[in-house]
């Protein structure tokens, strides 16, 4: 987790999808998004002109390349896990626990990540106050999430 995570209001919908990722086969699950508008439409589109994306659920989609997803709330497996061990020994880096949602393409991470983010960061619900923010996410509801 993040220190400033914001879960949504609506705990029978994220116990549902919990309980949901808990049955699939990942190294990796993001459960908050910078596709923060995806399920109010831009899944379709993605769905159908994105060929590495796949739907799992309504709300869960699989993908192994690094498409705009954001590591607010991260569940790493210890197959994901040993992946990343692996990778950093081969190629003899070390990096941050929080850039893996950024370089996770390169250590080839089979990734499954929410739409519907069932959390987001405070400074997100800040942002959103802004009028950019608001326009690129529209049929954000902020409402939905706690708040500090």
């Amino acid at each position: 987790f993040e220190d400033d995570i914001r879960f949504l209001k609506d705990i029978d919908y994220i116990k549902n999808n919990l309980e949901l990722i808990n049955t699939l086969d990942f190294d990796m699950c993001m459960l908050q998004t910078t596709f923060c508008d995806c399920w109010h439409g831009i899944k379709n589109a993605i769905l159908n002109n994105v060929t590495y994306v796949k739907e799992v659920s309504e709300n869960i989609l699989r993908t192994a390349d690094p498409l705009g997803v954001y590591g607010g709330f991260i569940i790493l497996t210890n197959h994901g896990i040993n992946k990343i061990i692996k990778y950093c020994e081969h190629n003899n880096v070390i990096f941050c626990l929080d850039t893996y949602d950024s370089i996770r393409h390169l250590v080839k991470l089979d990734t499954i990540f929410a739409l519907k983010p069932l959390c987001i960061q405070q400074n997100m619900i800040e942002e959103w106050s802004n009028e950019r923010c608001i326009d690129e996410n529209a049929n954000m509801i902020i409402d939905e999430y706690n708040n500090l």
